[in-house]
């Protein structure tokens, strides 16, 4: 197995959603693949911002910023494939509506006790600047 870096885009890849990349060495030169290009908007999200997580398996972990049930974001998965080469699988595992939900994660999650864990900026509390119409973001927890 060789070393790899992992990545995301904010934009960028086959539809302008966003992109997770890797970065590889082989034979001393720099090789950039993408694992999987978002749409502009959609069910899997678009817009990653966050750094990706690795667990023992190889599995990716992250959010998008938009895209999802309402365009308040997404956590997901990439499983790699099987056989070398192959496609990496894609998985939702939760779409953000909003309020105590939370809406548009932003920072890096963090893989703990087999849980991830991440910050919203938006959602919650709809008591914090109310007076201004800003909501304080949540604290998630989303079990792969």
């Amino acid at each position: 197995k060789r070393a790899a870096l992992y990545g995301t885009t904010r934009s960028g890849g086959d539809f302008d959603g966003g992109t997770v990349l890797q970065f590889t060495q082989p034979g001393g030169n720099a090789v950039e693949t993408v694992l999987y290009s978002f749409a502009t908007s959609g069910a899997d999200g678009s817009d990653p911002r966050a750094g990706l997580v690795v667990d023992a398996a190889g599995n990716l972990y992250s959010t998008t910023y938009s895209g999802g049930a309402i365009d308040a974001g997404t956590v997901f998965k990439l499983a790699p494939p099987s056989v070398l080469g192959g496609a990496w699988t894609y998985s939702l595992l939760h779409s953000f509506v909003g309020g105590p939900d939370g809406a548009y994660p932003a920072a890096p999650v963090l893989l703990k006790n087999g849980a991830l864990y991440g910050l919203t900026t938006q959602g919650g509390d709809k008591h914090c600047f109310a007076d201004l119409g800003y909501t304080c973001g949540t604290l998630f927890t989303v079990k792969p």
